[in-house]
Protein backbone atom coordinates (compact mmCIF):
# COMPACT_ATOMS: atom_id res chain seq x y z
CA UNK A 1 0.00 0.00 0.00
CA UNK A 2 1.36 3.58 -1.01
CA UNK A 3 1.44 6.40 1.21
CA UNK A 4 1.70 9.98 0.35
CA UNK A 5 2.12 12.66 3.12
CA UNK A 6 1.12 15.96 2.09
CA UNK A 7 1.83 19.35 4.42
CA UNK A 8 0.20 22.60 3.33
CA UNK A 9 1.41 25.77 5.14
CA UNK A 10 -1.06 28.33 5.51
CA UNK A 11 -1.16 31.97 6.18
CA UNK A 12 -1.25 31.92 10.17
CA UNK A 13 -3.14 35.06 9.54
CA UNK A 14 -5.75 34.54 6.68
CA UNK A 15 -4.95 30.56 6.66
CA UNK A 16 -4.17 30.95 2.74
CA UNK A 17 -2.40 27.94 1.33
CA UNK A 18 0.92 28.24 -0.32
CA UNK A 19 2.37 30.24 3.06
CA UNK A 20 6.29 29.86 3.69
CA UNK A 21 7.55 30.05 6.96
CA UNK A 22 9.34 33.09 8.50
CA UNK A 23 12.03 32.92 10.89
CA UNK A 24 13.23 36.20 13.30
CA UNK A 25 14.30 37.17 16.22
CA UNK A 26 13.21 39.37 18.90
CA UNK A 27 15.10 40.49 22.26
CA UNK A 28 16.57 37.22 22.34
CA UNK A 29 13.89 35.11 21.43
CA UNK A 30 13.51 33.04 18.03
CA UNK A 31 10.09 32.79 16.53
CA UNK A 32 8.39 31.23 13.30
CA UNK A 33 5.31 31.72 11.55
CA UNK A 34 3.81 30.86 7.95
CA UNK A 35 2.98 34.02 5.75
CA UNK A 36 1.73 34.01 2.71
CA UNK A 37 2.98 36.50 0.01
CA UNK A 38 1.35 39.49 0.67
CA UNK A 39 1.59 39.29 4.74
CA UNK A 40 5.51 38.38 4.33
CA UNK A 41 5.48 41.50 2.36
CA UNK A 42 3.63 43.56 4.59
CA UNK A 43 5.97 41.91 7.47
CA UNK A 44 9.52 42.99 5.17
CA UNK A 45 7.76 46.66 4.60
CA UNK A 46 7.38 46.67 8.86
CA UNK A 47 11.19 45.90 8.93
CA UNK A 48 12.12 47.52 6.74
CA UNK A 49 12.48 51.38 8.53
CA UNK A 50 14.37 49.30 11.27
CA UNK A 51 16.75 47.10 9.24
CA UNK A 52 17.65 49.88 7.69
CA UNK A 53 19.29 51.17 10.48
CA UNK A 54 20.52 48.24 12.31
CA UNK A 55 23.25 46.75 11.97
CA UNK A 56 24.30 42.98 11.31
CA UNK A 57 24.57 40.71 14.49
CA UNK A 58 28.10 38.80 14.88
CA UNK A 59 27.40 35.24 15.40
CA UNK A 60 29.65 33.87 17.72
CA UNK A 61 30.63 30.41 16.81
CA UNK A 62 30.61 27.58 19.09
CA UNK A 63 34.27 26.74 20.10
CA UNK A 64 35.62 23.39 17.75
CA UNK A 65 37.40 20.69 20.07
CA UNK A 66 39.69 17.74 19.07
CA UNK A 67 38.07 14.56 19.95
CA UNK A 68 38.47 12.78 23.39
CA UNK A 69 40.29 9.36 22.64
CA UNK A 70 37.69 6.44 23.77
CA UNK A 71 38.67 5.70 27.60
CA UNK A 72 36.76 2.64 28.19
CA UNK A 73 39.31 -0.32 29.34
CA UNK A 74 38.91 -2.27 26.30
CA UNK A 75 40.27 0.60 23.97
CA UNK A 76 43.21 0.58 26.87
CA UNK A 77 43.51 -2.78 26.62
CA UNK A 78 43.80 -2.81 23.15
CA UNK A 79 46.67 0.24 23.22
CA UNK A 80 48.40 -1.42 25.93
CA UNK A 81 48.78 -4.37 23.52
CA UNK A 82 49.61 -3.17 20.95
CA UNK A 83 52.14 -1.20 22.26
CA UNK A 84 53.86 -4.42 23.95
CA UNK A 85 53.59 -5.78 20.59
CA UNK A 86 55.55 -2.71 18.80
CA UNK A 87 58.55 -3.21 22.01
CA UNK A 88 58.66 -6.82 21.65
CA UNK A 89 58.94 -6.10 17.71
CA UNK A 90 60.99 -3.82 17.73
CA UNK A 91 64.12 -5.23 20.56
CA UNK A 92 63.88 -8.75 18.27
CA UNK A 93 64.55 -6.10 15.51
CA UNK A 94 67.73 -4.68 18.15
CA UNK A 95 65.98 -1.32 18.15
CA UNK A 96 67.27 0.45 21.95
CA UNK A 97 63.54 0.62 23.39
CA UNK A 98 62.60 1.35 27.11
CA UNK A 99 60.62 -1.53 28.81
CA UNK A 100 58.39 1.50 29.97
CA UNK A 101 56.75 4.75 28.30
CA UNK A 102 56.39 6.65 25.24
CA UNK A 103 58.20 4.67 22.72
CA UNK A 104 59.65 6.62 19.57
CA UNK A 105 57.50 7.78 16.50
CA UNK A 106 60.35 6.15 14.00
CA UNK A 107 59.75 2.50 16.08
CA UNK A 108 55.97 2.81 15.31
CA UNK A 109 56.37 4.15 12.08
CA UNK A 110 59.05 1.26 10.86
CA UNK A 111 56.22 -1.51 13.01
CA UNK A 112 53.36 -0.34 10.61
CA UNK A 113 55.23 -0.63 7.78
CA UNK A 114 56.82 -3.97 8.48
CA UNK A 115 52.93 -4.85 9.46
Amino acid sequence: MAREDITIFRDDFTGEEGATTIAFSFEGKDYEMELGEENRQKFADALAPYIRVARAAKVAKAPVSAPKPANDPATRRAAAERVAAIREWAQEQGMEVSDRGRLPFDVIEAYDKAH
